[in-house]
């Protein structure tokens, strides 16, 4: 989270960058400041030493330092939190099903309803069972 004008808020675009000799876990956080009148753009450099595992938070605030930031990491980015985005729709990946109950007014069981879920939040009805005694 960033904070400026007395205001926290959550970047808008990370970048996920490749170890280096010193450093891994290493992120580039891009934010603006919500406030009305600021709108000051900013980075944070996040890394964590591999000698001694302290991890770094370095925001960074003049446009000059930020230039040269975006320039010297644009080489090593791994990957964008964009590409990593996940989708609503069909499941997709790694799977698992579930059941359900179906209840009528009077609770008794009408059927029962079998779903393909994945983990990313998404579901989508395989098959409905009806239940007649």
């Amino acid at each position: 989270m960033f904070s400026h004008c007395n205001r926290k808020f959550k970047p808008y675009k990370t970048w996920f960058l490749y170890p280096n000799q010193s450093f891994i876990n290493r992120k580039l956080e891009f934010g603006i400041c919500p406030n009305e009148k600021c709108q000051k753009e900013m980075l944070r450099l996040i890394e964590t030493r591999i000698a001694d595992n302290v991890t770094f938070i370095s925001p960074i605030f003049s446009m000059k330092a930020i230039e040269k930031t975006i320039r010297k990491c644009s080489l090593e980015v791994e990957y964008v939190d964009s590409d990593v985005k996940k989708f609503k729709g069909k499941p997709y990946g790694l799977l698992y099903g579930s059941n359900k109950e179906i209840h009528n007014s009077k609770g008794k069981v009408i059927g029962i309803r079998q779903r393909s879920n994945d983990y990313y939040g998404n579901n989508e009805i395989v098959k409905f069972i009806p239940l007649s005694f």
